[in-house]
């Protein structure tokens, strides 16, 4: 109804964010001639330039009279230069597509056979078509958008959920086995390595997810200091040996260019190399080949992680490094995982103030990821180290915890198996252990005695262990005598770390967190540096 009493036909070009055009559609009063403009619209520039100003300006355009070389001043091709004729345009005037400050796109009316013409004293009633145009096509845009982050988050949960359960049913199947006594010899090894290795990618999974949680919450922070970068590699490599050397692959490493010394988080930067590594490894079949090479110009060191892998199809690589993104997000897919590990990488480089790229050829032609970084610029966001930042199922290796004979310890733990494992590591390295299901409960026996060390639960009912802590610390002033503690805590997030040092811990560590850790910190408190003899836990 608008098109006939305002126009004889009309076009309208849609643009996303990135000035790509999404969507071009046409539309005429006379059905005859409605192919014609749809054909038309199907063209780039169908209108000539007149569409481009209106994009790059923001303003309308006004062809009052349209010359007659018109169609063959704007045509690009004889197609364009028939249809144009066909449809005859005599005036035109393109507006904006505007909604909440953006430009969504133009919209064109042409007169053609009428003998009407436009004049300046039209723009605000085309304006104000445009407008409510604007708001449908802007709301259109968020209910899809909102019906694709549904989506997500069903994807997302569903995928959490399977990649939860699926180590979760090998601890609880492999534990049921050793608690009914049906294994000997190495089927019980076979099934303490299985609980672990289960353990450990759940682990990993908290990890990535914290990770993000902080990312989105812009609490992420980079701990700096001098490192080498050769290191970092060795280690982000030594982490994935054992699963390329089980599928058979050929892991290269060239890594003559990287420099000395430079600054950085060596914990992050070793997960940003991890990740890419571990993907390489998963996503490559047996007998293929991960190479990782490194080169340097003047400011500027690129790690590039090469795989002879599934590769990508290119309607993925837009979305490579989007949270909870895969390229495979189906039941049937071949490879787990939560599809968090590239947008944690991406974000931790860029906090280094570098940036991350991956190009794949195509399925089956493997992918190709470089990390560029700054060799002699300081990191966007910096903290202080204090040693207790640990990714939770990556270690390579674990040393032998020291002893703590003569060391009493008071372990405050409202769970009975935390405690439970806390004490019998303590006691197993020789320190004497008081324990207590509360707060309550601890700062009574602190009435009666005063232990070397304490290592407390946060989230406890009753009083937390904020609250302990500053109890304990009044309490100091009549024993003239500080208490060393330790925050062992299932909120594992840098922020819950710094509040537990702010509270009046010492010292911090995030749950799960290994006896070996856990006897670490007892003897730093402490002043206990003996190592236990092996086998020791």
């Amino acid at each position: 109804m608008t098109l006939r009493r305002y126009a004889d036909w009309c076009l309208i070009e849609v643009v996303e964010d990135d000035g790509r055009i999404s969507e071009v559609t046409g539309a005429h009063a006379r059905p005859e001639l409605e192919p014609v403009v749809t054909e038309l619209a199907s063209l780039p520039a169908a209108l000539g330039e007149a569409v481009g100003l209106v994009l790059r300006s923001g303003e309308p355009y006004l062809l009052a009279k349209v010359p007659p070389t018109y169609a063959h001043s704007v045509s690009k091709t004889t197609q364009q230069l028939e249809l144009l004729r066909a449809l005859d345009p005599e005036s035109l005037m393109a507006v904006p597509l505007k909604a909440r400050g953006r430009i969504l796109g133009v919209i064109a009316f042409v007169l053609s056979g009428s003998g009407r013409r436009y004049e300046p004293a039209d723009l605000p009633l085309a304006e104000g078509i445009a407008r409510r145009a604007a708001l449908a096509i802007d709301n259109a845009r968020l209910y899809r958008t909102s019906q694709n982050a549904n989506r997500l988050k069903d994807e997302f949960l569903a995928t959490l959920s399977h990649e939860l359960r699926t180590p979760l049913n090998a601890v609880l199947g492999w534990t049921q086995l050793l608690l009914t006594h049906q294994l000997e010899g190495d089927e019980v090894d076979r099934a303490l390595q299985t609980i672990r290795r289960n353990a450990d990618a759940q682990a990993g999974l908290i990890s990535d997810i914290l990770d993000v949680s902080s990312i989105i919450t812009g609490k992420l922070r980079l701990q700096v200091a001098p490192l080498d970068l050769r290191a970092v590699l060795d280690a982000s490599v030594a982490a994935v040996k054992p699963a390329a050397d089980a599928k058979h692959l050929v892991l290269d490493i060239l890594a003559d260019g990287c420099p000395q010394t430079m600054l950085g988080d060596a914990d992050r930067l070793q997960q940003v190399f991890w990740n890419l590594l571990s993907n390489a490894v998963k996503f490559t079949p047996s007998g293929g080949r991960v190479t990782l090479t490194v080169t340097r110009d003047e400011d500027h060191v690129r790690i590039k992680v090469v795989d002879t892998g599934a590769g990508m199809p290119a309607s993925f690589l837009p979305a490579l490094f989007e949270r909870f993104r895969q390229a495979d997000g189906s039941a049937t897919r071949s490879y787990g995982g939560l599809g968090l590990g590239l947008a944690i990488v991406r974000h931790l480089t860029e906090l280094h103030g570098g940036s991350v790229h991956g190009h794949s050829d195509g399925e089956g032609l493997g992918a190709v990821f470089t990390v560029a970084l700054p060799v002699h610029v300081s990191p966007r966001q910096a903290m202080i180290d204090d040693g207790t930042r640990a990714t939770p199922g990556r270690e390579t290796r674990e040393e032998a915890p020291p002893r703590l004979d003569g060391v009493s310890a008071l372990v405050v733990d409202d769970d009975p198996d935390s405690l439970g494992l806390v004490r019998m590591t303590l006691e197993r390295l020789g320190a004497k252990v008081l324990e207590a299901a509360s707060a309550d409960a601890a700062l009574g026996i602190l009435e009666c005695e005063w232990p070397d060390v304490l290592l407390a639960d946060i989230a406890m009912p009753g009083q937390d262990g904020y609250s302990l802590i500053r109890g304990i610390r009044q309490m100091e002033t009549a024993q003239r005598r500080h208490l060393a503690a330790v925050a062992i805590t299932a909120y594992a997030r840098d922020v819950d770390r710094h509040r537990a040092i702010d509270a009046g811990f010492d010292s911090y560590l995030a749950k799960p967190a290994s006896p070996a850790d856990v006897a670490r910190a007892v003897a730093m408190l402490t002043g206990r540096h003996g190592v236990a003899p092996t086998g020791t836990p």
